[in-house]
């Protein structure tokens, strides 16, 4: 009797969400994938790049210093540009003479700022071409501005109350605007009925400035012709020619965008910017080269910040882990921008939650992208809680954090982190340790979108004259 061969058993499977090309648009799809199946890298000594050490490209021109940052551009007969700010919070311009600074031997050219009421103090007001740095100087010094000083806010707790000073020019755009909700407050508020110990907080986060080494600034190489050269520190080298284009009142492929090396961005520098505008209305009326870098007092004042926050999360848990329920009112702080938060619970699982994202407006300079905008507000907030959560229960931080997130991929970066530090020879008591100095580990888990995958986008626009943009 011929003995039935055995089938293989199913393996089990699970489904993930991937980004993939739809009709030519990106877009998130659920997958279904071995529920084993992880990166398939295969020994360390046979990857062909990966565990190889490999010179930077760059690496020699920068160590001998003779890389060349948008700062180095100098074309021939090269104007240099300043910017004039304002000194207030939020006032008017109500006088702008700038006769005495033209006429400041070397002086080139004066140009007001598109805007009359400025918002925050370090708003552009005014730039100035002229031969030197220091003439240039000189001249903001000698045009005569008037104000009319109006009411400000510039603390986030008074910017809410409901007769603050009003912050943005949009009529429809209070200084306190909800943004998001999510989850279901009455299934959050009996919920916390259920639990073992509650947490009630707030977590609060400054803005944080970039400080790139380069300064934001651009060098516009343009005498009148029909086409310019520009020459800036950005992370958007494509976006460049279009901004500037407009503003010379060229055709976008007659601009050509130069960025050999750039001094850091870090999210800060995309778009031609202030400073790319000032410079490119300078070089087109005195058709000759500008070059517009910020001092380092402008890349503090007017060149953006990380988003602040201020969060006020309530969580309930078990005593064995289980984060129950998780209330949060999350405020964007973001000046005259909008700000950027994710929101609560972030990366983690809650039996139950609510959240309200708004955006909270003070007179201060927008923020800007920084490295995951976003993101490190609310994991500061969120692993801070989830640290108090744990104390309170008296459980293990890793533990308890491998408790409440679903990805085991967290729960692997977790033990092998542990394992890594000597997370079994901390002190389990917070503070406990004997002395003046006291030392301690922490953990915490964070996220960004991106990563790599299948696919390869291209878009080619031709223009109407047959030019490839």
């Amino acid at each position: 009797m011929q003995q039935q061969q055995q089938q293989p058993a199913a393996k089990p499977k699970k489904k993930i969400k991937v980004v993939r090309p739809v009709n030519g648009i990106d877009q998130e799809v659920e997958i279904e994938v071995d529920a084993d199946s992880g990166p398939g890298w295969g020994p360390n000594d046979k990857h062909a790049i990966l565990n190889h050490a490999m010179p930077r490209v760059d690496g020699p021109l920068k160590v001998s210093g003779v890389a060349r940052y948008t700062y180095d551009m100098r074309p021939k007969g090269m104007l240099f540009a300043r910017i004039l700010r304002s000194p207030y919070a939020h006032a008017k311009v109500t006088k702008f003479d700038s006769s005495a600074a033209e006429k400041i031997p070397g002086v080139a050219a004066v140009i007001q700022g598109p805007l009359t009421e400025l918002r925050y103090a370090g708003a552009p007001v005014a730039a100035v071409a002229a031969k030197t740095p220091e003439i240039a100087g000189d001249a903001l010094k000698a045009i005569v501005v008037e104000y009319e000083v109006l009411p400000h806010v510039v603390i986030a707790q008074k910017a809410a109350q409901p007769n603050a000073p009003k912050v943005v020019a949009d009529p429809k755009e209070e200084n306190l605007q909800q943004k998001a909700k999510a989850g279901d407050l009455a299934k959050v508020e009996a919920a916390f009925g259920t639990a073992d110990a509650i947490v009630d907080a707030e977590y609060i986060s400054a803005r944080i400035h970039h400080a790139c080494l380069e300064t934001h600034g651009v060098v516009v190489d343009f005498s009148g012709g029909e086409t310019a050269t520009v020459y800036a520190s950005t992370q958007g080298t494509f976006t460049i020619p279009k901004d500037a284009a407009a503003q010379l009142g060229l055709k976008e492929s007659d601009v050509t965008s130069v960025v050999q090396h750039m001094g850091g961005g870090f999210g800060s520098k995309f778009g031609i910017g202030t400073e790319g505008m000032f410079a490119c209305k300078l070089s087109k009326q005195t058709k000759t080269p500008v070059k517009l870098m910020m001092t380092r007092h402008d890349e503090f004042v007017m060149a953006g910040n990380r988003s602040g926050s201020w969060q006020k999360i309530k969580a309930g848990v078990k005593n064995d882990g289980t984060l129950v329920a998780l209330q949060a009112r999350q405020y964007r702080l973001g000046g005259v921008g909008q700000g950027s938060q994710a929101g609560q619970p972030y990366i983690y699982r809650a039996g139950e939650f609510y959240r309200e994202i708004y955006a909270l407006h003070t007179n201060e300079d927008s923020t800007v992208a920084m490295r995951a905008p976003g993101h490190p507000e609310a994991s500061f907030a969120m692993e801070s809680l989830m640290d108090e959560l744990a104390y309170k229960i008296k459980m293990d931080p890793v533990e308890f954090r491998k408790k409440n997130l679903r990805d085991p991929v967290y729960h692997r970066q977790l033990d092998r982190g542990a394992k890594a530090i000597g997370w079994e020879k901390r002190n389990p008591i917070a503070g406990g340790n004997p002395g003046v100095l006291k030392r301690g580990m922490g953990c915490a888990v964070g996220t960004w979108g991106g990563g790599g995958n299948n696919a390869c986008k291209v878009d080619v626009t031709i223009g109407r004259d047959g030019s490839v943009r």
